[in-house]
């Protein structure tokens, strides 16, 4: 995109299990003019195990928060 980009740092070390790889990521969205950090904090997200699927993912709201500020900074 030409107004944001998405940042997706380790948030801690992956935990890699005999059936299982977590990757604990924090996606957080900037405008690419500004870089700001947003005027609120991500809080913890967890999400259930999911036995039999071969992939899960999640987004919290604070990820779409970071997008909707990214856009209103550009």
């Amino acid at each position: 995109d030409q107004v944001l980009s998405l940042d997706l740092p380790l948030t801690s070390e992956p935990v890699i299990e005999a059936s299982s790889l977590n990757l604990g990521l924090k996606g957080e969205f900037y405008s690419i003019k500004t870089h700001k950090e947003p005027p609120f904090e991500s809080q913890p997200f967890t999400m259930p195990e999911q036995p039999g699927y071969m992939l899960s993912v999640g987004m919290s709201d604070f990820t779409l928060n970071t997008a909707s500020y990214g856009y209103y900074s550009a």
